[in-house]
């Protein structure tokens, strides 16, 4: 088996931050590159590998809870079609009578996609408690989105389905948190659906086959001076919020539990191939 990863270099500030206004009472989809980021107490050593922001995910693709937070994780998909499936689930949500909000992650190649559209317009229609978020890294795969799209914004689609759509600097940490706030208070409310467009950058190719032959070395470096982790960093170490022997400390922390969190799956046994298809249908008893 033959697997393609998308490294999420530089675009931490997108989801992390996202999701973290989110917990508890959410419902999260993801895209490939985007995984699945949840807001909870460093419990274990995959939590600790990110600092705050970790993915749980068993081996059948779903979140674990930790720590007793209300939260379910959609099984991440790399086809960029999540936006259906985030609808049905805020659907259900409503349905049910729950305050819950759900958020999709997905890319700005998934935008020029049909499922894409007909997600949002039922959202819309329905009122839907739900939150797209587009990470616009400038290029779907190799393709630039100047040249796959005419607006100017992605955030501009949201209009011709009747809802707000807004557009931040998604390397900036306190932008994309005041915009997720307002659009979950939104959903929360019964306000229905939000686009949020956050304008990042990946530092490295759409997979390790990827040698960038689409965009310069220019263009590379000058958005590694934009990333969002060594912009906060800065932000909290000026402010005062944080000194840069506990800045250096934290990093060396992430950095180690990083390394002991790889070390630990490489080491755990394979799945029990009798369990490929426990999550496939309802046991019925």
């Amino acid at each position: 088996m033959t697997l393609i990863t998308e490294l999420f270099a530089a675009r931490q500030a997108v989801a992390a931050v996202s999701v973290s206004y989110l917990i508890p009472a959410a419902e999260i989809g993801s895209t490939v590159g985007t995984s699945v980021f949840i807001w909870d107490e460093p419990s274990a050593d995959v939590a600790d590998a990110v600092g705050l922001f970790v993915a749980i995910v068993d081996a059948d693709g779903n979140v674990v809870p930790q720590g007793g937070q209300d939260y379910v994780g959609l099984a991440p998909l790399s086809t960029e079609g999540n936006a259906p499936i985030a609808a049905g689930a805020a659907l259900a949500q409503k349905m049910q009578g729950k305050d819950n909000v759900v958020v999709s992650f997905f890319g700005d190649g998934a935008t020029n996609e049909g499922a894409f559209h007909e997600a949002l317009n039922l959202a819309a229609v329905w009122d839907l408690p739900v939150v797209f978020v587009c990470e616009n890294n400038k290029y779907g795969m190799s393709f630039s989105t100047a040249k796959s799209m005419k607006v100017e914004k992605i955030s501009e689609r949201a209009a011709a389905y009747g809802f707000p759509g807004v557009t931040v600097d998604g390397n900036d940490v306190d932008a994309v948190f005041e915009a997720a706030r307002e659009a979950v208070e939104r959903a929360r409310s019964g306000g229905g659906p939000t686009l949020i467009e956050c304008l990042t950058y990946r530092h490295k190719g759409h997979s390790k086959s990827d040698k960038n032959l689409y965009r310069t070395k220019e263009e590379i470096e000058f958005w590694k001076t934009k990333d969002p982790v060594g912009i906060f960093e800065t932000k909290l170490v000026e402010s005062g919020r944080l000194s840069q022997d506990e800045a250096a400390e934290l990093t060396q922390k992430v950095r180690d539990s990083v390394r002991a969190a790889i070390q630990e799956a490489t080491q755990a046994p394979d799945s029990d191939p009798a369990e490929l298809l426990s999550s496939v249908y309802r046991q019925v008893s």
